[in-house]
């Protein structure tokens, strides 16, 4: 269990940031969603 924690703190320190990145740029991206 306690490593798995560590596992998702690193996910989330290095590939996380970017998913955030894309995430944001996607929704930036498509203002038509936004109504």
């Amino acid at each position: 269990m306690n490593s798995n924690v560590q596992s998702l703190k690193a996910f989330l320190a290095g590939q996380g940031r970017i998913a955030l990145v894309e995430v944001a740029g996607t929704k930036g991206s498509t203002p038509r969603e936004k109504g």
